[in-house]
């Protein structure tokens, strides 16, 4: 799959197909950035690296918030 480096405005994030930076992962969760690098590294968010470069289609990121991964596993 290939993926466009043409980024959306800022203000724009909402409407991008791919997010590039973990910024615009952050802004796009409303969430701080160490926020979405702990939940990459704990829950297993599905980024993908493109050389130095972080690649998250919105679709798989709505996909794994769907699925209820921003919250804790519960112990049963």
């Amino acid at each position: 799959m290939k993926y466009s480096r043409a980024l959306p405005p800022a203000q724009d994030i909402e409407h991008a197909q791919v997010l590039y930076t973990w910024q615009e992962i952050a802004k796009y969760l409303r969430r701080s950035v160490g926020t979405v690098r702990r939940w990459h590294e704990e829950r297993r968010m599905p980024i993908a690296y493109l050389g130095v470069t972080v690649v998250i289609p919105r679709s798989a990121l709505d996909l794994w918030i769907m699925a209820g991964r921003t919250t804790r596993d519960r112990a049963a």
